[in-house]
């Protein structure tokens, strides 16, 4: 995958973050939602990277804080390689 388009994803990631961050619990449930649905559209081998190798279940409510720092931190691996 190109830097500019690991880069969008970093950006997209990165603003829906901010936004769970500040907001109430009623507005973070919404927020995780639109998280899946994005990741969702993400390509198959990317989808797969930032869930450590699954191909499902990435950002489940259990775990969407982890997963969403997570695929930061793996994106921004990937964009200084």
């Amino acid at each position: 995958m190109k830097k500019e388009e690991l880069q969008s994803v970093y950006n997209t990631l990165s603003q829906f973050r901010r936004e769970y961050y500040s907001s109430d619990t009623k507005t973070q449930s919404r927020i995780e939602d639109s998280v899946r649905s994005y990741a969702n559209t993400l390509s198959g081998d990317l989808y797969v990277k930032l869930n450590q190798e699954s191909a499902n279940g990435l950002f489940r409510s259990s775990f969407f804080k982890g997963d969403l720092d997570r695929s930061l931190h793996i994106l921004e691996e990937e964009m200084s390689k």
